[in-house]
């Protein structure tokens, strides 16, 4: 037999090991190809140049994230692999093969996972691509026409990068196996990842890691403002090397108590697994622990698209509170205006009002802004109650204003106790601040001070007042309609006029929306990949345990009970590290919604309970192939 024809023997005796990794392997190529296909087919034109070239940006640098992922996932399933196969591979030597040929054997074996995979990942693109588009484009909320196009770029790139990741791997593995002795292949699947510890230094990795964790928290929870930011630094650190030490010294720590607890370890049979449990996890802790953190990272990611969606959305209804704003130096008929308009769209309601514009000198506050306004109390109130928008302001003293704000995608700006502000050489208190959008797009635009109606007209004697009229149409996206005649209206007042019209369909800050629907995809590979390294290590782990199960058979333990101790001891190989994602990203995401000033508590539960249903389905398939090779041949 040739050796192409042996290695791919093995390579079909073997496919069900290969299957986990080669599923993720190939939904990883798919998005990655199908990213770069949107960045190259000019799919996002749709959304005009600037939010074109952010999308594209985002991509790239995602991408790049992307690829350094599946490099370091890779590496670690062919490590894997290696050690699994490096038994079997091994025996070879006993026909006659040397190291060079049992390392080309290898050679051909992991090219057939990485061939498949590539024509899978591919192949899945190619036909998928137009409808990948389309529900990210869905995600986003972006209702246009996805023109189909491929382009050779995607190809190239996307096959390129993982050849070359591949060709590293291989390589890495060929030379391993070329150095390695015969009894190191036979034992491979044996060597541990961690030297057995006990006593002091155990008690102390316990201490260490807890110690390390509840500080990690602690700064997770101090993130907020400007101020407290590089706590984000400090709590990533504490967290991962607190996240080591739980697994390396924490959690075998209270294992080893459990097992030392005579009356807990015999009861319900928990002398099968208890302390396999305990010898997978010396072996397993780097496993368990970049799992806990891939998973983590995940969360924290799909609740950052979330929080940024959820602000997003919040901007636009922000802007569009009126489809058209109309600015005149002199009084204008404001009920004549809404007739005018009413002929091409139906206006639900208008209200007007006059600013005083100031000049840069004008004002000293804080921070400098390129306009600002200012605007009476009463009229506020009153333009509050026409648009129908709750209005809980505080009543003002001469020397006190409320500041109009506008919505950031991100505001990390330290927090002032006190702040005041002059105008025209007086100074007032800023006693409150508002984002409720009163002003609409005007609001975003121009930094507006509302003050009582006594110090408006002190003011308005000394500075140059607008007349400001909003309207709101029953369907914006009729707002075209009437651009005609506001054209005429400006046109025949000589520039005394002018307008804005809010196109519901646009938006500068539209990469926003693509960039959510991007971070789910990211979710899921994350998630699909840190299953599939569990799915693989626990794969690995059934052929070690083939053994011992058939010397608990001979012992004349059932098949029941020996069912249930797989079952309890894979369950915590899946739920451990989902128990500590849980309590982590309660912190990490807490972070989060301090940071973006918002609520991402129902996120965190959603994204915990579909990580939970991916690796309950996991679980399931990993218990039913672990029966597979530990009990069924045995039969």
């Amino acid at each position: 037999m040739s050796l192409f024809k042996l290695a791919y023997s093995n390579f079909k005796r073997s496919i069900k090991n290969y299957v986990s990794l080669i599923i993720s392997l190939s939904f990883s190529i798919f998005v990655f190809f199908n990213f770069q296909n949107i960045a190259f087919s000019g799919a996002m034109d749709v959304l005009k140049d600037r939010n074109s070239d952010y999308i594209t940006t985002i991509i790239e640098v995602i991408s790049i994230v992307f690829v350094i992922f599946v490099f370091f996932f890779i590496w670690y399933a062919t490590n894997v692999f290696l050690a699994q196969r490096k038994k079997e591979i091994g025996i070879f030597t006993f026909m006659g093969l040397d190291n060079g040929k049992i390392g080309k054997m290898y050679v051909i074996e992991i090219s057939l996972v990485a061939l498949l995979s590539l024509i899978i990942g591919i192949g899945t693109g190619i036909i998928f691509s137009k409808l990948f588009t389309m529900i990210l484009l869905a995600l986003s909320n972006i209702s246009v026409d996805v023109s189909f196009k491929l382009t050779l770029a995607p190809f190239i790139i996307s096959i390129s990068l993982f050849i070359v990741i591949f060709a590293i791997m291989i390589i890495k593995g060929y030379i391993n196996i070329v150095k390695s002795s015969v009894v190191e292949m036979l034992s491979a699947s044996k060597q541990n990842e961690l030297k057995v510890t006990n006593g002091i230094l155990a008690t102390i990795k316990a201490i260490i890691g807890m110690i390390l964790l509840i500080a990690g928290y602690y700064c997770a929870l101090q993130v907020g403002d400007l101020t407290s930011f590089m706590y984000i630094l400090y709590a990533v650190v504490l967290v991962i090397v607190g996240i080591y030490f739980l697994y390396d010294g924490v959690i075998p720590f209270v294992i080893y108590k459990l097992i030392g607890n005579k009356k807990y370890l015999y009861q319900k049979q928990r002398t099968l697994w208890v302390n396999n449990i305990a010898f997978r996890l010396k072996k397993n802790y780097r496993t368990y622990a970049i799992v806990t953190i891939l998973m983590i990272c995940s969360v924290t990611v799909l609740a950052t698209a979330f929080a940024m969606k959820e602000r997003y959305d919040g901007i636009a209804h922000f802007r569009d509170t009126y489809n058209y704003t109309i600015t005149a130096s002199k009084q204008l008929d404001e009920k004549q205006i809404a007739d005018e308009i009413s002929k091409t769209n139906e206006v639900e309601f208008s209200n007007s009002y006059t600013m005083l514009s100031l000049n840069d000198e004008d004002v000293s506050s804080k921070y400098t802004y390129t306009a600002n306004g200012i605007v009476s109390y009463s009229q506020l109130k009153q333009l509050a109650k026409k648009a129908n928008i709750d209005f809980d302001l505080p009543e003002l003293n001469d020397n006190q204003v409320i500041q109009l704000t506008r919505l950031y995608l991100i505001d990390i700006s330290d927090p002032v106790s006190n702040p005041t502000i002059t105008i025209k050489n007086q100074e007032y208190q800023i006693v409150d601040e508002t984002n409720t959008s009163y002003l609409g797009i005007l609001q975003e635009n121009i930094n507006t001070y509302v003050v009582n109606d006594n110090v408006y007209k002190q003011l308005q004697t000394t500075s140059n007042e607008i007349n400001i009229y909003n309207y709101k149409i029953a369907d914006p996206n009729n707002y075209q309609a009437s651009i005609g005649y506001l054209d005429s209206l400006v046109e025949s007042e000589g520039g005394a006029v002018g307008y804005v019209a809010l196109d519901p369909l646009y938006s500068d800050i539209a990469w926003v929306r693509v960039t959510y629907s991007i971070c789910i995809f990211l979710f899921i590979v994350f998630i699909l990949a840190s299953g599939s390294i569990i799915f693989m290590k626990v794969s690995n782990e059934a052929y070690e345990d083939r053994e011992r199960y058939q010397i608990l058979r001979k012992m004349g333990i059932s098949d029941r009970v020996l069912s249930k101790s797989i079952k309890n001891e894979i369950r915590f190989a899946y739920y451990c590290p989902f128990v500590l994602m849980v309590i982590t990203s309660c912190f990490s995401v807490q972070a989060l919604a301090n940071t973006m000033q918002t609520d991402l508590f129902i996120i965190n539960v959603v994204s915990a309970l579909i990580i939970l249903v991916i690796f309950y389905l996991a679980y399931l398939l990993s218990v039913f192939a672990f029966k597979q090779k530990c009990l069924s041949v045995y039969l």
